[in-house]
Order: structure tokens, then C-alpha cells, then sequence
């Protein structure tokens, strides 16, 4: 048997919509215990499933599992989990009764997505109030957080905590453990804290590279790490949400490709006062520091460095492009299987680097590895992909007024400009003198990524 243990903000009484929402929240939960002791059969008695119910986990469970199934080497039928429960009725969805007057919750992740989403927010004409809630894992990581209470100073609001206690799981002792759906977890944490405190909508920062799969399969479907932030899984999850809730989960940034999304965070005036603040390194241990030696790093590095200068100042001063022992994680970006870590597709790295050397005096070993001085896949700075359906209270438009998202589109066509005359040089290093490239280890890509 697997417990749910979450701690949420004080309150005089839980009401039922916050009870409905937490009661299926653990059918996520499970996904951590499920790691240590693989199974076929998952019974629910927390709560009735509908027949449709029973169908989304089942195939949230073939999403989320496929991961740690194809790194521990289980068999290709092992992520086909049953889920039994007692049948419950089909219900509609819950009505929306929001007023002039709208108050969010937004999901404090301390990176630069959830940055920019509460950014949309607050320029929403009829958003009132925006607020943060950050979900922990049970280490009190806001509370031993410089980063993430300074980013909240600087915001403005109140921050509320979902504190998981994951003590009395089991821990394997034999396997892996690897592609735990977090994203899933904080939707429900976020609608149920929203519903709880009262709120009308749940805003999340997750973007249109998530969809984007890790190029493996397993059980001939292919794995993605990001599975629970792309665009279909939360068409799903919405509908599924919005039986269960009024709260509206909105998710403004999936037009966006990865790099646009780090674009409006270095370009948009409003958000510079958290460039020394964010973070969102995964392998470092510590919520306010960057390893500066993982996928995620690299990529974090490549967008910043696509538009600001100063990009190795949040790595304590280290230019990645310059160090030898990141070339293996540059090359896995561009390669034709994505990193098992939140990062953008392998296009979106090409021209992050070829943005880089454009505006770079000393290019580095990695740039001079991965680039050739000519930008390619420049319209992934202005493409738009389909948005999330967002309830009739937010924008869409908010987004398109940003002055970042116009400088993005001015550097389009200055790019677009210059390779229709074929006068595009590499400026800035055309004329100066290059770090020296020691060749040997590595070989110059020329396939066009």
C-alpha cells in the first residue's frame, strides 16, 4: 500500500473540491512507490474512477513509467498497468464562476519558464492578484532557499508551500529510479492548494519543446521525459482537472519553443531582476546552485548565451563553451536523441549556438565544434505552434504586446535580411583572433545541425 502525506497552507477547513482533486492526486503519487515494486495491477481506494478515468491513468502510467522501464531493461509489456477501482458515475464538468476580478496561483518552479508565465499574469487585465506555490519534496527547499524567497521578494505575493513527505515510500534497492512525472504531481498539487485557498486559475510555464520525444522507444512507443508538459497531456489532464474543479489550469507558454521562451527572459526589462536568481539545474543537490556540468546546464547556457552576453555569470563566472569536458553534452543536443533532462529539441540548440557565435569576440572550443558562422532554423524565433485552451479571463494577445517578443522578431528579420544577400559574416570574430582548437576527440558535425 502506498500513503499520501501532503502538508498544505492553513486553513479552517478543507472543502470538497480540494478532497476531489486530492484523492485522484495520489494516482500520481503512486508512480514514485511503483518505481521501487514494478507491478501490473493498481487498485485505487482512495476514490470511484469512471470508466474514462481508469482509461487516462492507464495510459498516464504507459507515459510515465516508459523511462524508468527502458532504463532498468523490464519487459515491453511492463508499463501496461490495469487500474482497477469501484465504478463511479460519469460527471460534467464542474461550472466556472469567476468574476471581473481574478486572483492565480502560479507554479514557483525557480526557473525561467515559471518566470515568465507569472510575467503573463500579471499583465492580464483582469488578473487582480497573482500568488506562488512551490511543491517540495519533504527537504523544506523554500525555506533553505536564498534563490527561490529572493525571486518571490522581487515578485511580489505570497507564496504558499504543498510539502510531500516521501519517508515511508520503499526505495528500491535494485533499479534506477527515473522519469518521475513532477509535472503531474504540481497540476494536481496546484489545483487542489487553488481550490482550497480559493483562486480561480493554476498558471504553469511549460512550452512547446516538451512535446518533443528522446528519439528511444520502448513497447513501440517512444519515451519523453517531458511527457506530462506537453501540449496533448494537458488537453487531458484539463478535461480531467475541470471535472473534479472550477479552478482553470492555464499553461500561456506552449506556442512558444524553449528558446523563445529564454528570449522574452533575457530581452523583456521586466523580468532582468531575476537573471542573478533563477535556477533550474536538476543534478546539483542544492536549489540555489548550477552544477555547470549537465545537459541541462549546457542547454540553459546555449539560450542565455544566444541573447546576452554574460551568460557564464550565473556559472560562477565559467564560459561552458571554453571548457573541453562539455562538449559530450553539447553534442548530445544537437544529436538525434534528446537528453533524458528538460531541455529544448536539437534545432532550437543549433541556432542557439549559431546565435552565440554571432555575437561572441572568442568562440570557444564547443563553438567552433558545433557552428560553421552560418544561422540556420532562425524561424524557431518567431513560429508559433497551437496554444492551450485558457479560460475567457486571460489574453492571448498579452503575450504578443511583450517588447521582447518584437525583438525576437526583429532579430528574425535582420537574420532573414542578411542571408537573402548572402552578406552574413560572423562580425564580431571574422576579424579576431580565436581561442585555439585542439581537434582531437571530437569531430566537426556536418549535417546541418
Amino acid at each position: 500500500e502506498a500513503w499520501m502525506k501532503v502538508t498544505l497552507p492553513k486553513q479552517e477547513e478543507m472543502n470538497d473540491a480540494c478532497r476531489r482533486v486530492l484523492a485522484h492526486a495520489g494516482l500520481v503519487l503512486l508512480c514514485w512507490q511503483w518505481m521501487s515494486t514494478p507491478c501490473r495491477k493498481i487498485v485505487c481506494k482512495a476514490t470511484a474512477l469512471t470508466a474514462d478515468q481508469r482509461q487516462f491513468w492507464a495510459g498516464f502510467y504507459r507515459e510515465a513509467f516508459a523511462e524508468f522501464a527502458l532504463h532498468n531493461n523490464l519487459d515491453e509489456d511492463a508499463c501496461d498497468i490495469e487500474v482497477e477501482a469501484e465504478l463511479a458515475e460519469d460527471e460534467e464538468p464542474v461550472e466556472k464562476q469567476q468574476g471581473e476580478s481574478v486572483r492565480v496561483l502560479c507554479g514557483l518552479g525557480g526557473g525561467k519558464d515559471s518566470l515568465v508565465a507569472w510575467l503573463l499574469s500579471t499583465r492580464q487585465p483582469r488578473v487582480a492578484s497573482v500568488d506562488w506555490l512551490y511543491v517540495d519534496d519533504g527537504g523544506d527547499e523554500y525555506e533553505n532557499s536564498k534563490r527561490l524567497q529572493g525571486v518571490v521578494k522581487k515578485a511580489g505575493g505570497t507564496t504558499f508551500l504543498a510539502k510531500h513527505d516521501f519517508s515511508e515510500l520503499t526505495e528500491s534497492t535494485y533499479r534506477t529510479p527515473c522519469g518521475h512525472p513532477w509535472a503531474a504531481l504540481c497540476a494536481f498539487d496546484g489545483v487542489a492548494v487553488a481550490s482550497l485557498l480559493g483562486y480561480d486559475g493554476f498558471v504553469v510555464g511549460h512550452e512547446r519543446s516538451a512535446a518533443e520525444g528522446n528519439g528511444v522507444f520502448f513497447g513501440g512507443r517512444e519515451v519523453n521525459h517531458q511527457f506530462d508538459k506537453s501540449l496533448k497531456w494537458e488537453a487531458a489532464l484539463r478535461d480531467y482537472l475541470g471535472r473534479l474543479s472550477s479552478i482553470s489550469y492555464v499553461s500561456p507558454l506552449q506556442p512558444l519553443w524553449d528558446l523563445q521562451v529564454a528570449g522574452v527572459f533575457c530581452l523583456e526589462d521586466a523580468l532582468r531582476p531575476f537573471y542573478s536568481l533563477f535556477r533550474s539545474c536538476n543534478d546539483s543537490g542544492d536549489c540555489d546552485q548550477w552544477c555547470g556540468a549537465c545537459a541541462k546546464c549546457a542547454f540553459v547556457f546555449c539560450a542565455l548565451s544566444a541573447f546576452r552576453d554574460d551568460a557564464s555569470r550565473i556559472f560562477h563566472g565559467v564560459d561552458l563553451y571554453g571548457e573541453p569536458d562539455m562538449i559530450p553534452f553539447f553534442d548530445e543536443l544537437v544529436g538525434s536523441e534528446k537528453a533524458m533532462d528538460c531541455v529544448g529539441t536539437a534545432r532550437e540548440t543549433a541556432l542557439a549556438l549559431a546565435l552565440a557565435r554571432r555575437r561572441r569576440k572568442v568562440i570557444g572550443v564547443a563553438l567552433a565544434a558545433f557552428t560553421d558562422g552560418n544561422v540556420r532554423h532562425a524561424h524557431l524565433l518567431i513560429e508559433r505552434g497551437p496554444a492551450a485552451s485558457a479560460p475567457a479571463w486571460w489574453d492571448q494577445n498579452v503575450l504578443e504586446s511583450l517588447d521582447s517578443v518584437k525583438a525576437l522578431a526583429a532579430l528574425h528579420a535582420q537574420i532573414e535580411e542578411e542571408s537573402s544577400r548572402g552578406t552574413y559574416v560572423n562580425r564580431l570574430c571574422a576579424a579576431l583572433p580565436t581561442e585555439p582548437v585542439d581537434p582531437s576527440g571530437w569531430t566537426r558535425r556536418s549535417d546541418g545541425q
